[in-house]
């Protein structure tokens, strides 16, 4: 069941989780962004990741000194 409240929600599932009534929460957290970023990605390896980034920051790069 999810809350309006993050911090009770958090305390719920941390204790569920300690009671042995639920999975862990930071795995269930972690799970759920490693498919939104595979999702966002299309299946890309973190080094194409982090190239396709980084040309993205030169590109902003070169809009700036464009401007100047």
């Amino acid at each position: 069941m999810k809350m309006n409240n993050p911090i009770i929600q958090s305390f719920t599932d941390g204790m569920a989780y300690f009671f042995g009534a639920s999975e862990n929460p930071i795995e269930v957290r972690y799970q759920e962004l490693v498919k939104k970023r595979k999702a966002k990605y299309n299946g890309l390896s973190g080094f194409e990741i982090d190239a396709l980034k980084l040309r993205g920051d030169w590109e902003r790069v070169e809009k700036y000194i464009k401007i100047i």
